[in-house]
């Protein structure tokens, strides 16, 4: 795993860019996640035969020029993107949360993109009981099938002050047909937490070997046969002074001592060099 690279800008600048549905706040923290940091903070997690993960410019990204491209080829696909960095955060703490979307293949008319999931702890007892899933199709107090416009960057706030929709196949009450409003997810689980548990939810078709951590992320599930779609800047800020967006961008790999020059060392991202010495030092001993 590589150090992170972070950069603090404006609301004006990004928060207000990446989430031009959302409050933005005064400031917020723009990290960039490449592969390379994949195993570290961020996971694969359920990821299923077929479902693939890559990280390309190929659509341009809602920041930066790339993004992370999820495929799900097969019915049975499953892709998943997931973080750590946010367990032990209580839903009731959150005041903003949303992504950015790109659909880039899927049947006519479907309004199917990578959703935003959460894996919830409901009782805050340290157990994953249920998932949370966002799709923007399926909130239709805020968006709906229409709002889905293939081939563009949409962002979506997934909070909209506790009254977006989310579901749950572990809620009885929030099926997808039916899903539910934050403020009404509290209302039945007032100490719910964000929570990473490498064991609870399995399900079958999980592989064994599945790198099943992670707790808030992207997903593009079974049953999207034949949808490719890109996701970006995901967006969380909290009460309790978490303000950060996440850039999905493909890894920077330098070639040669040459590359190390004119700054060229400091946009290296796997691996990350602390000046261009130590750059140039590591391709002298190659």
């Amino acid at each position: 795993m590589n150090a992170r690279r972070i950069t603090s800008v404006t609301a004006a600048a990004a928060a207000a860019v990446v989430l031009s549905t959302a409050t933005a706040s005064a400031a917020t923290t723009v990290e960039q996640v490449h592969p390379s940091d994949l195993g570290g903070a961020w996971h694969t997690g359920d990821t299923r035969p077929d479902g693939s993960l890559d990280w390309s410019t190929t659509y341009g990204g809602a920041l930066g020029t790339g993004a992370a491209v999820l495929s799900t080829p097969t019915s049975g696909a499953k892709v998943q993107l997931f973080t750590d960095a946010h367990d032990d955060t209580h839903l009731r703490d959150i005041t903003e949360l949303g992504y950015a979307t790109f659909q880039a293949v899927a049947p006519s008319g479907s309004p199917a993109l990578p959703s935003l999931n959460i894996r919830l702890d409901r009782d805050d007892d340290g157990d994953v009981d249920a998932y949370l899933v966002y799709e923007p199709y399926q909130d239709d107090a805020f968006y709906g099938n229409a709002a889905v416009r293939a081939g563009e960057w949409q962002t979506w706030d997934a909070w909209h002050d506790g009254q977006s929709q989310w579901w749950s196949g572990q809620i009885a009450e929030c099926p997808q047909s039916t899903p539910c409003t934050i403020d009404r997810l509290l209302e039945l689980y007032p100490d719910a937490v964000i929570q990473e548990d490498p064991v609870s939810l399995r399900a079958g078709s999980t592989p064994a070997d599945a790198d099943f951590n992670g707790s808030l992320g992207v997903n593009q599930g079974s049953g999207n046969a034949g949808v490719v779609g890109a996701a970006d800047a995901l967006h969380i800020a909290t009460s309790t002074g978490v303000d950060v967006t996440y850039d999905f961008q493909p890894d920077v790999r330098l070639t040669g001592k040459d590359d190390c020059k004119d700054g060229g060392w400091a946009t290296s991202t796997d691996p990350v060099f602390r000046n261009q010495g130590a750059c140039v030092s590591h391709f002298t001993k190659q």
